[in-house]
């Protein structure tokens, strides 16, 4: 998939602040094409990728502008020569209303609260379970000791969901010692089930 991520990059430098971003890269795929870059046949998924990969890229900036230059009084029209002075305007008033500062308090809130956030990036679950089980049946089949291979598929998803981006196979890590605590009472349950001490069900799994 290194190609619909080339373009989906590539879309995202096409994009501007305003609501000409979706058609800046729809603009993108007619001037470069798919054909011969990706297998014939998966033309329609790699767009339906590009643009949500897109989407989700153009989302995050919108949210940095809005952090690091709104919020601090700044401007970054020299920073990203794409913005114009009117487009600008009109982002700081639509961000600087007071249902805006509101709703933007509101998600900063509730980021706080989420101890465990996730590694998944725009792929998402789908898109992560067959690489981890690939990533597991490798280790295994190298001889290398998976600790997480025996969990139930929604403790060990869990788990692979908030590893470092740097982790692979039976090597992982994670980016705060509240996960790191979590995973080891996981992994103490999981003891637990193996003896026969703890019987998990639908109510009351390993994870719950």
């Amino acid at each position: 998939m290194h190609v619909a991520a080339l373009l989906g990059k590539l879309s995202v430098s096409y994009m501007m602040i305003g609501v000409r971003c979706q058609k800046r890269t729809r603009i993108t795929f007619g001037r470069i094409g798919l054909s011969g870059l990706v297998p014939r046949g998966t033309e329609p998924d790699v767009k339906k990728w590009v643009m949500k990969t897109a989407n989700k890229c153009f989302k995050d900036w919108k949210s940095d502008l809005n952090i690091q230059y709104v919020q601090q009084g700044r401007s970054p029209l020299r920073r990203w020569g794409m913005i114009t002075p009117d487009d600008w305007a009109a982002f700081v008033s639509k961000k600087t209303t007071e249902a805006a500062k509101l709703l933007s308090k509101h998600r900063s809130d509730q980021a706080k609260k989420n101890v465990h956030p996730h590694t998944l990036g725009s792929s998402g679950y789908a898109g992560k379970i067959p690489v981890w089980q690939k990533e597991i049946d490798d280790a295994v089949s190298a001889g290398k000791e998976v600790p997480y291979a025996n969990l139930d598929e929604r403790s060990k998803n869990w788990i692979l969901a908030r590893r470092t981006t740097s982790s692979s196979g039976g090597q992982i890590s994670f980016n705060t010692p509240e996960t790191q605590q979590v995973v080891q009472k996981i992994t103490e349950i999981q003891a637990q089930v193996t003896q026969g001490s703890f019987v998990p069900d639908r109510e009351n799994d390993i994870l719950t």
